[in-house]
Order: C-alpha cells, then structure tokens, then sequence
C-alpha cells in the first residue's frame, strides 16, 4: 500500500486510487493469530487502503465479529464481505484448505451429500450465497464481493434473488465520502 501512495503522489501529485487490501475474518493462515493479524490490518489501512475486502467465509456471525474487532482495533475503513458461491464440494475443499476458512457443520453434511452430484453442490452454494447477500445487505453492509474465479454463470441469478434496485439506497455506500473511490 505505500508503494501505491508514494506512486501517486509522485506521478499525480496526490490520491487518485482506490485500494483495497485484504481481511480474514477467521484469521490470516500464517499470522500467528487474531491480535497479530488484525495489528497487519490496520498497518495496512494506516498507510493508506481505503478499504478492506475479506476472504470468503460462509456463517455471516465471522464477518459481524470481523467487523467488530475491526472497530475495535480503530480500522474506520469501510470492510466488505467477499462471498464465494460453492459449485463443487471438490472446489470447495480445496479453496478453504488453502486460505483457512472454515465449512460449517450444517453446510458440510450438505456437501457430503452432494460429493457425486456438482449440481446438487451448485444449488446448494448458490442458496447459500443468496440467503448470505441477503443478510449481510439487511444488516448494512456497503456492497459484497463475489470471487467467482472466471466462472459467472451462477452470479446473474444470485444477483436477481437480492435486493438490489436504483432506490434501495444501496448504490454508492461503500465510497461516499471517499475520493480514492469511485463507484
């Protein structure tokens, strides 16, 4: 993140992006815990992010404790919850292994029974995603990102299931205020 502030204002003469840098609600894999983990967060927002995206989880309590602890440390950055649709219990299996999330019970006997079924796994991701969106967007959230990594046939239907209209007062949430972003 300082990289991209000095670049700026030496090429522009002040702010013009906007960053975003990265949050785990259930803790960064190689930080030695919560306390270190959210101390590299707000190093991150205190040298400039303008706001923090997390990893993907799927039990909306971890990002509202995230966020809270997030509060608590005095990171005042917008944080936004990134949301993964699951389309195989395999793809699954392997994304959480790799970046520490967890699979809840409930959600896991779900899968178990999907494991020969990608189908059956992709309705059961995409329900889950929605019923996600839907919470985190009553409870206030300033928008959602979705990893879809180069598959988003499925986001079209998440994305009509919530919400969202020109009046809903939703547009614009997460950078009012800030001039490093633009929605």
């Amino acid at each position: 993140v300082r990289h991209i502030r000095e670049f700026e204002a030496r090429e522009f003469g002040g702010r013009t992006f906007g960053v975003a840098v990265g949050g785990y609600p259930e803790t960064h894999p190689e930080a030695t815990g919560p306390v270190e983990d959210l101390a590299n967060l707000k190093n991150k927002v205190d040298t400039g992010a303008d706001l923090v995206i997390t990893q993907l989880f799927f039990d909306n309590a971890l990002f509202f404790d995230f966020e809270k602890r997030t509060r608590a440390a005095g990171i005042e950055t917008p944080v936004i919850p990134g949301l993964m649709p699951i389309l195989s219990s395999k793809q699954i299996e392997r994304i959480t292994s790799m970046c520490g999330a967890s699979i809840p019970p409930g959600l896991r006997a779900e899968l178990d029974k999907c494991k020969a079924d990608d189908d059956a796994a992709r309705r059961v991701g995409i329900d889950l995603c929605i019923s996600q969106a839907k919470e985190l967007l009553e409870r206030g959230v300033g928008g959602i990102h979705f990893y879809v990594l180069n598959k988003s046939d499925h986001i079209k239907e998440i994305m009509e299931a919530l919400p969202l209209r020109r009046d809903s007062g939703y547009e614009n949430r997460v950078g009012a205020g800030n001039p490093g972003i633009r929605l």
